[in-house]
């Protein structure tokens, strides 16, 4: 499996990692994995309106307004308790 180091974090970060791993009752490696992984369905859900606004458009939806406001909404991923 791949791996990540992150060099020059600053101490009171890392200070604030450790205390949310203990509160979560997890490591610090797994606190971060699991913000790594917020942050990746974050970026890709926050996309999904744009790219169906995007792709649909040439289907004559492009005049509907109320797709338009749809473009910056953020997308909720399901949790499926991983």
């Amino acid at each position: 499996m791949p791996q990540l180091n992150v060099d020059d974090i600053e101490n009171e970060l890392f200070i604030q990692l450790r205390e949310i791993a203990e509160d979560e009752g997890e490591s610090i490696e797994e606190l971060v994995r699991t913000i790594l992984r917020n942050a990746v369905k974050e970026k890709q859900s926050k996309h999904l309106a744009t790219r169906l606004i995007d792709r649909f458009s040439s289907d004559g939806l492009k005049d509907d307004e109320s797709l338009e406001g749809l473009r910056d909404q953020q997308v909720q991923s399901p949790d499926f308790g991983q």
